[in-house]
């Protein structure tokens, strides 16, 4: 993941005044230090790596040898659904922009 100091672009903004938000994949690491809300961003909705990167709709990753690492949904630091229903993730996304 990306390291806890580098600076991003939201850390600038804030720095500025301004609120964050970021929708959609975060693939900068999928631990809680390395969310995009521990990043700078005050908010964040979405998938924390990539479609294949997680178990998803009878797909089970090869990194996954006890089939228990199912794709997650999280607004901010919280899980909100998993596996992610990928069915309606673009008109939630929409929704959330």
């Amino acid at each position: 993941g990306m390291l806890p100091s580098e600076t991003t672009l939201a850390e600038y903004l804030k720095e500025e005044g301004y609120a964050t938000s970021i929708v959609g994949k975060w693939h900068l690491g999928h631990r809680e230090p390395f969310l995009p809300t521990n990043q700078g961003f005050d908010s964040w909705l979405g998938i924390p790596y990539h479609m294949s990167g997680g178990s998803l709709d009878q797909h089970i990753c090869n990194f996954d040898d006890d089939e228990t690492m199912w794709l997650p949904l999280y607004n901010g630091t919280e899980i909100l659904e998993q596996p992610v229903n990928v069915e309606d993730l673009a008109q939630r996304y929409a929704s959330e922009s």
